[in-house]
């Protein structure tokens, strides 16, 4: 929790350094770490909407200036899907892409047909094969 022009600043570094990443001005690691995780989720305002079984986070992402729901976590559990972190040593190595298991704590995961499902809206990197 930080003062919303804090958030603001942090945002707009956030969307420098990403395109900087992606120029391949921090290496090739970094690069191809920007372009499997992408920008959301950096920062991010989130308000209540709902209760009880109907309970969503509504969520703004600073950095993207995209606005979606988003259950707490016992309703992601409640459809299937696993915390990243809760799951085998086995199919964190299947999913994680970058090395670094920080950049996929708090997401959350199901097996499915053709591979790993990350739950999200319009996540782009969200499917990895094992």
């Amino acid at each position: 929790m930080v003062r919303d022009a804090i958030a603001l600043r942090v945002a707009e570094q956030e969307r420098e350094d990403y395109e900087q990443a992606l120029s391949g001005l921090y290496g090739e690691q970094q690069k191809k770490r920007a372009e499997l995780l992408g920008l959301r989720g950096i920062a991010t305002a989130m308000a209540e909407q709902g209760s009880g079984k109907s309970f969503r986070w509504l969520i703004y992402d600073l950095v993207t200036d995209e606005c979606f729901l988003r259950l707490d976590d016992l309703g992601i559990e409640r459809l299937g899907f696993t915390p990243y972190l809760a799951l085998s040593e086995r199919a964190r190595a299947e999913i994680n892409q970058t090395g670094r298991e920080c950049d996929y704590a708090r997401t959350f995961w199901r097996l499915g047909r053709d591979g790993w499902v990350r739950y999200g809206s319009s996540v782009s990197s969200g499917r990895v094969t094992p």
